[in-house]
């Protein structure tokens, strides 16, 4: 029959496993302690919040001018005219010094969505996200809430007062065009009193020069006679051909002719002669002066009415323009829409209700993680006291040796 004999082998860890076991108050009192404690003192530094919003950009199908933009929205409320205003009303709120507006600026966050992204075109999504981020719920949810209020009541209506402006500007031009039309045609109306009166002036001294013979005919309405007396008869009467106003060429020509063809009147119409040569001279001149000047009335008159078109047209599309700006600058609202601010271009559709935990359970997390940290530092120490005792045991061991 076979002995059995046990293993005499020794076990590596069996001892120190003992050794921890016999001093496992020393090693689990501390871990327990600082759990405790660090989870006490978590508790009393405020934990860090998230409150979250959205923003919805109103699209004004009806308008003709440039729709609010999700992208300029998101711009504006990042701007430091809002962030300013925010971290100073946070400041005088819970009456702490206003932090750097780099540090402050980190705490919110606005994100886009693009639907659809082309070569030509880009949609974003109409709505913008919010965030913000802070340590405990009341301050989180007091900047969700103020950024939210002052970006409204600074950029609510953004695109309706750029609409404002430009109709206070066209409205100012559309005066101006006024006062011009007006000048225009008062202009335009003298001109078309004076080119007759110039006109004729210019005829009469061509008449008295050289006047033309027109014989013109008039119409005479003869009475209805007899049996056809329903029948209006109409006849042209032409007036007999009266004597022609002899004018001053064909008087000069006369004289010449007559003191060619006899000697003993040429001395005497010779006087008669040099003086109707110069009347027919100075008249000429001034037939010359009247016809620039009447060209010169014709061409204003021309250019006024081409100008008078020009600012008309330019008053229509102007009209235009004011009627876009005016049905742009209708849809400006300011206060509440429902239990959230509006304005015409923004609006908030989704409030914070109450801020959540950014990371949760915070406390509980590092609590753990400092009694574990605690825990091996312990046992480090338990085994290195253990180790430095056997060395010093075994020195002492040597030293009683003969």
């Amino acid at each position: 029959m076979p002995i059995l004999r046990s293993d005499q082998s020794p076990d590596f860890f069996a001892p120190h496993v003992l050794f921890l076991w016999r001093r496992k108050w020393w090693i689990l009192l501390p871990t327990i302690a600082v759990f405790i404690l660090t989870y006490l003192v978590l508790r009393a530094v405020p934990s860090d919040y998230q409150a979250n919003a959205e923003l919805f950009v109103n699209r004004q199908a009806y308008i003709d001018i440039a729709d609010p933009n999700p992208l300029t929205v998101a711009t504006l409320l990042k701007s430091d005219e809002v962030l300013k205003q925010v971290r100073d009303e946070f400041a005088e709120k819970f009456s702490v010094p206003p932090p750097t507006l780099e540090k402050f600026v980190r705490q919110f966050t606005v994100k886009t969505e693009v639907l659809q992204d082309t070569a030509t075109r880009k949609d974003m999504s109409p709505v913008v996200e919010l965030r913000v981020q802070q340590r405990g719920i009341d301050e989180t949810r007091f900047l969700m809430e103020a950024w939210l209020s002052v970006f409204i009541a600074r950029h609510g209506n953004y695109v309706a007062d750029e609409a404002r402006l430009k109709l206070i500007s066209a409205r100012a031009v559309n005066q101006d065009l006024e006062t011009q039309i007006r000048d225009l045609e008062a202009r335009q109306a003298g001109l078309l009193a004076r080119i007759p009166f110039e006109e004729k002036l210019l005829a009469e001294k061509i008449s008295i020069l050289a006047p033309a013979d027109l014989q013109l005919p008039r119409p005479q309405m003869l009475a209805p006679q007899g049996d056809g007396a329903n029948n209006v008869q109409v006849s042209m009467d032409v007036r007999p051909a009266q004597p022609r106003a002899t004018g001053l060429v064909a008087r000069l020509a006369d004289l010449e002719v007559s003191a060619a063809g006899s000697t003993t009147n040429s001395a005497t119409l010779q006087p008669e002669t040099e003086a109707l040569r110069k009347t027919i001279a100075t008249l000429t001149s001034e037939i010359d002066v009247q016809s620039s000047k009447v060209e010169a009335l014709r061409r204003d008159f021309a250019a006024t009415t081409r100008q008078l078109a020009i600012s008309a047209e330019s008053q229509r599309q102007l009209h235009k323009d004011i009627d876009t700006f005016q049905r742009s600058a209708a849809v400006y609202h300011t206060g509440d829409a429902g239990p959230y601010p509006a304005g015409g271009d923004v609006r908030v559709i989704s409030a914070p209700v109450t801020p959540e935990l950014r990371v949760w359970p915070q406390r509980t997390l590092m609590a753990a993680l400092a009694a574990i940290v605690i825990f091996l530092l312990t046992v480090a120490a338990v085994m290195s006291q253990r180790y430095l005792a056997h060395i010093a045991r075994q020195e002492l061991r040597g030293t009683d040796r003969p």
